[in-house]
């Protein structure tokens, strides 16, 4: 077996030189040339094999395409670093608007006024540069404070103590004013508040008390400052409603003075504070009012009063006793039990003489 399979191997290698070089020479033949037609059945010879290769058996002829164009020869450009920044690219703002003013109409009080713009006013930039940039907006009348600006559409104005009370108030801003985009606003725009005018917040005796006593001093507080030879004109103590009584103003020192003041010591509220003594003491078990006329002045503002203000109490009457208790509830009274017995007035006792809140004995 070893012996056949080198003579076939021998067989195959003498029958592929007899194929591939002719008989006579030891060189390849030369390629046929194609004619001037350039017949595409025109044999060639394979350069590395020497056979020869034709491509008429097929029902095409394979040509190379022109292909794309190669690409232009490079070339180097230098550019700048870093690269300078290009100016933003803005819209149309549009006009400027005042999109908001607080605080509007009747208030009590504020901590702050606040401006709210719909386009940046001012430049974007640190607390100390704020600043130093302008104010668009003026405060009508004119108080203590300062402006400014809690970010670049929303300026403050925050008063010195408080926005002074009984004063009409008048926000301005005027045509034209530009926003930092360059826009105007188109029209001028005005926005108003009020602080309250004159009121009594409190008094001595209280409103509404009914034990008060003939020989009490007439004390005021207001909700704001107060000249008080100026407001006196604007008072009046009526009995019953309608019967003048006379009185008399007095100062810090003769409030001070006075011995009713000694015993019950009243508080006084500097510059809020109207202390006034009835000429006479006044009579028991009858009823009385103060009443502050429309009209009166204010120290802080010139605003008035719009209608009266009454201030109304009683003075104590006889003694009675109202209620007897037996129990908690009433109940008949058995061995044990505790009774009361309720008086009209207060009961003064030999450890507080001036107590007046205790009205019954257990």
């Amino acid at each position: 077996m070893k012996n056949l399979f080198v003579w076939s191997l021998f067989a195959i290698a003498a029958l592929s030189f007899t194929t591939c070089t002719p008989k006579g020479t030891d060189k390849p033949s030369k390629p046929a040339v194609a004619g001037k037609e350039g017949a595409a059945g025109a044999g060639a010879t394979d350069p590395f094999t020497g056979l020869m290769v034709s491509d008429t058996h097929l029902p095409w002829v394979f040509k190379h395409g022109a292909g794309p164009k190669p690409p232009a020869s490079g070339f180097q450009k230098l550019l700048a670093f870093p690269r300078p920044p290009e100016p933003p690219k803005v819209a149309d703002p549009g006009p400027l608007k005042v999109l908001r003013v607080q605080p509007t109409g009747e208030i009590h009080n504020t901590a702050a006024l606040t401006v709210a713009f719909s386009q940046p006013m001012v430049p974007l930039a640190s607390l100390d540069q704020m600043r130093e940039q302008p104010v668009p907006v003026t405060l009508e009348p004119a108080i203590k404070g300062r402006w400014r600006w809690l970010g670049t559409t929303l300026l403050a104005f925050e008063p010195e103590v408080r926005f002074p009370f009984a004063t009409h108030y008048y926000v301005k801003i005027p045509q034209g004013t530009k926003s930092a985009l360059g826009a105007a606003l188109p029209e001028a725009a005005q926005f108003s508040f009020s602080t309250p005018a004159l009121n009594i917040s409190s008094g001595h005796p209280y409103s509404g008390e009914t034990h008060a006593r003939p020989e009490t001093l007439i004390v005021l507080y207001f909700d704001q400052q107060i000249d008080p030879a100026a407001l006196a004109p604007f008072l009046s103590l009526q009995k019953h409603g309608s019967v003048p009584v006379p009185w008399k103003l007095l100062s810090r020192a003769e409030f001070d003075a006075h011995e009713y003041q000694k015993k019950h010591k009243l508080g006084w509220n500097d510059g809020r504070t109207l202390v006034f003594l009835p000429e006479k003491p006044l009579e028991k078990s009858t009823g009385y009012s103060i009443v502050l006329k429309k009209g009166a002045p204010s120290a802080e503002g010139p605003r008035k009063t719009a209608a009266d203000q009454v201030h109304s109490f009683t003075t104590y009457g006889p003694m009675k006793v109202t209620r007897l208790r037996c129990g908690w509830n009433n109940e008949p009274c058995r061995p044990g039990y505790s009774w009361a017995v309720e008086f009209s007035n207060p009961v003064a006792t030999e450890h507080d003489p001036l107590q007046k809140d205790r009205k019954s004995v257990v």
